[in-house]
């Protein structure tokens, strides 16, 4: 989790940043577990919210996430900008 990721001063916050998964362990769901290992952090901290910035297509999108802009990195690249509604747990253990 991050407060601005690659493209800054959208005035969104948290981002999932940072997800990466090694060529040899691909295919493994490795990336979805770690989206919704964050979601969760970010549920915990009180987040409704939360927003990744990426070029993939799909990805994200099997998650839920939904486009809601297009902006251009700090590198120059158009990047999409992804949201998700996080359903916040109240059950305290």
């Amino acid at each position: 989790m991050v407060k601005e990721d690659v493209v800054e001063g959208t005035g969104l916050a948290p981002f999932i940043g940072f997800v990466f998964v090694n060529e040899q362990y691909r295919g493994h769901h490795l990336s979805q577990r770690l989206v919704r290992d964050a979601e969760s952090q970010i549920a915990k901290i009180g987040f409704h919210q939360a927003y990744i910035v990426t070029a993939h297509v799909g990805l994200y999108e099997k998650l839920g996430y939904q486009q809601i802009d297009t902006q251009t990195n700090i590198f120059g690249r158009p990047m999409r900008v992804l949201a998700k509604k996080i359903a916040i747990n109240d059950n305290k253990e």
